[in-house]
């Protein structure tokens, strides 16, 4: 333990600031940045972890690593702190279980950098208790697990019931997973704006929402095999302003339906492009056993995406979203990878996945988000990849992210919208600062939604949204 606060029968506030912690293992311990335990849910850590530093590696497998672990009985707020984590079989970053109901969670400003052999999850919340709300800002967020992994890595996740609506707001979340990666998910109503969220899972992705509010985030959802998913973990999600974007072999699916009911309320305004080009694409997926489909039939939406048919409202709540042309050539993108995925192994010179995925001969990768592009020579289109230069130092591990960044001549990736991005990206957006949002206020069929759009009034790096408004977390 870095910092233990132990169990005691009083409320205990912790001023826990400008602290610098590193944690080594090389062997099979767990490892605690800071940490409460508490017998009693009002004996819990509250106050503010601010410009905290917490470092560690770990021979690749060994040990478990914790940034920030423990219960809560006071509101507390996390902010300014920087994990970064490497090699653990487990590693997390900042995680907890308030035990009191009616405290608030803030977490703003946090740079998180996690990377195990098994599982890595960022920020995770799950507990019993009713929060008041949580509050999600500007954080960064990088979340790479391997192949020892149970099934899922984690970037964002608050699976508490609260009572007001929470906020997620101008976070960078990107997540990849030889299973399933979860960007995000939120358990109650939440109000999602401005965010980037990349995630690439050989299983699937999954983002579970329930009675949210989604207005201009950039969603890239990229897959060595399977389907890619939005989610509705229940109901009314209002998408506004959103581009979603896919790749990957196999089926891609912007959007899905997993169980009935899960009509989303409104899908007004997104665009859609998928940077594959080929093979199967869902825009919109439905798999409600209770819809008009059937069980096993698979429901998706005509081109034209106003025509939600098997969703109560239909063309009342699809409206004006685009599909932008299919295939790398449209990338509307300053600079974007074309896939994400995670290592099972190599040495200096050769990757291994447990997935063959789309990489040929030429591309050129990036290994663990080095920033350095190295070049395919051999094995495209095989689970064994060997690439130059070779690693400067050490070897190609267990759960370290793969990106491939195609005939890409820089490996920083940025979402902002291209001066060749079409139109309808930079100038086909709606107002989402006001209350113009979700089922149309007269009824079906007449004007515009009568609901909030979460009050967009700027973008991811703060500058205005101003009339000719772009979609995606970036205003053009």
């Amino acid at each position: 333990y870095g910092v233990y606060l132990a169990a005691t029968t009083q409320h205990m506030s912790c001023a826990c600031n400008g602290n610098t912690l590193t944690l080594n293992t090389n062997s099979s311990a767990q490892m605690f940045g800071f940490v409460s335990e508490s017998a009693t849910p009002t004996a819990n850590l509250g106050g503010t972890m601010s410009n905290n530093t917490l470092q560690g590696t770990s021979n690749p497998g060994g040990g478990s690593a914790f940034g920030f672990s423990g219960t809560s009985g006071q509101s507390i707020t996390y902010s300014q702190n920087t994990i970064n984590l490497r090699n653990f079989d487990m590693a997390k970053g900042i995680v907890g279980s308030p035990g009191t109901s009616g405290v608030s969670l803030t977490l703003i400003d946090n740079t998180i950098s996690l990377q195990a052999t098994g599982d890595a999850r960022a920020i995770e919340f799950n507990g019993s208790a009713t929060l008041n709300a949580v509050t999600a800002r500007n954080n960064s967020i990088y979340a790479s697990g391997g192949s020892n992994g149970g099934s899922q890595n984690i970037g964002l996740r608050i699976a508490h019931t609260t009572t007001l609506a929470s906020i997620a707001d101008r976070n960078f979340i990107s997540v990849s997973s030889p299973n399933t990666a979860r960007p995000i998910e939120f358990n109650s109503a939440v109000t999602l704006t401005n965010n980037v969220i990349v995630a690439g899972g050989n299983s699937g992705t999954l983002i579970a929402l329930s009675q949210a509010t989604a207005s201009n985030n950039t969603f890239v959802f990229t897959s060595s095999s399977g389907n890619i998913s939005l989610a509705s973990a229940t109901m009314d999600v209002k998408f506004t302003n959103n581009i979603f974007v896919t790749s990957g072999p196999g089926v891609r699916t912007a959007m899905s339906e997993i169980s009935a009911p899960q009509d989303p309320r409104s899908v007004e305004n997104n665009a859609f492009w998928d940077m594959t080009g080929t093979g199967t694409i869902y825009r919109f997926l439905n798999w409600n056993t209770g819809s008009v489909c059937g069980a096993s039939a698979n429901c998706y939406v005509d081109a034209t995406f106003e025509s939600l048919t098997d969703w109560t409202g239909g063309t009342d709540k699809a409206r004006n979203n685009v599909s932008l042309t299919n295939g790398p050539a449209a990338n509307p993108f300053v600079n974007l990878p074309s896939l994400f995925t995670v290592a099972t192994g190599g040495n200096s010179t050769t990757v291994n996945m447990n997935v063959a995925g789309n990489f040929v001969n030429g591309n050129k990768i990036e290994i663990n988000r080095d920033g350095v592009l190295r070049t395919i020579t051999a094995g495209g289109g095989t689970t064994s990849l060997t690439f130059t230069p070779a690693l400067g130092a050490g070897i190609v591990e267990d759960g370290m992210e793969i990106r491939n960044w195609g005939a890409a001549t820089s490996a920083v990736m940025d979402l902002r919208l291209s001066g060749t991005a079409p139109a309808a990206l930079r100038t086909g957006g709606v107002d989402t600062s006001g209350n113009n949002c979700g089922a149309p206020g007269g009824g079906p069929g007449v004007g515009p939604g009568g609901e909030s759009c979460g009050n967009v009034t700027v973008d991811r790096d703060g500058n205005p949204r101003t009339a000719g408004y772009s979609m995606g977390a970036y205003e053009f």
